[in-house]
């Protein structure tokens, strides 16, 4: 029987996203001793999904005016978390690194034209990863842009992080600043997406066949190492 590895619909390891599931399958690995039960590695840098969010990007911009899809700004984000859980943990960082690098670069985007930032941040008293993306409307005006695509490279469908967070919070801080944000279409059941997830299901199984993987706790950064060198620059203050 192939053993079963249960793929979490986030591509980047975060303890405090993903922590839950992990204690969950533990749980039930040690009432079920027999049962080896791994979590599918991260999947930031697999190539379907980094496919996938370049096909969103150019679909994106081909929807825009001929005049402004060749120099609208492009914000990647991803969900912010509390600095100290970073600090002790940095692999959340380095994953949305590669992804967002891997994807500006197949889109051809110039390392000036796009920039990451976090978003959805908890209200609580502790320091969360910044800037924010509302944060980075009003230099966008006053750099002369009228337009900004927000390109969540985290978040997978339609859910309160996108459809509240992005098209009502954020862009309503754009009217504010006299910008238009676009956001590119969320996966959802893409066709895309679901090879996406068939690549990581056969990846996990090829390592199953092989008898080889990491334990529960080591396999949270095992993708290759984030490429250096394109980026305009990460938020991780």
């Amino acid at each position: 029987m192939p053993r079963p590895s249960p793929v979490l619909l986030a591509p980047q390891y975060s303890s405090i996203i993903l922590g839950g599931y992990e204690r969950a399958i533990g749980t039930a690995r040690a009432a079920h001793p027999a049962v080896d039960i791994r979590i599918a590695r991260a999947w930031h840098d697999t190539d379907e999904w980094i496919e996938c969010l370049h096909e969103l990007v150019a679909g994106a911009l081909a929807r825009l005016p001929a005049g402004r899809r060749d120099t609208i700004p492009v914000i990647f984000t991803a969900h912010s978390l509390p600095r100290a859980v970073v600090d002790r943990d940095p692999g959340y960082i380095d994953q949305l690194r590669w992804t967002a690098e891997s994807v500006a670069h197949r889109a051809g985007l110039d390392a000036s034209r796009w920039q990451f930032a976090y978003q959805s941040a908890g209200h609580t008293p502790e320091p969360w990863l910044t800037p924010d993306v509302k944060d980075l409307l009003p230099g966008l005006r006053a750099a002369n842009h009228s337009d900004v695509l927000v390109v969540p490279v985290q978040f997978l469908a339609d859910h309160l992080e996108i459809l509240y967070d992005i098209d009502v919070a954020a862009a309503e801080e754009a009217e504010r600043a006299g910008i238009t944000l676009h956001r590119i279409e969320m996966p959802n059941t893409s066709p895309l997406l679901i090879s996406a997830l068939e690549a990581v299901v056969k990846r996990e199984l090829d390592v199953h066949v092989q008898g080889g993987g990491a334990p529960l706790r080591e396999r949270r950064h095992l993708g290759a190492e984030p490429e250096r060198g394109r980026s305009a620059g990460l938020g991780e203050s």
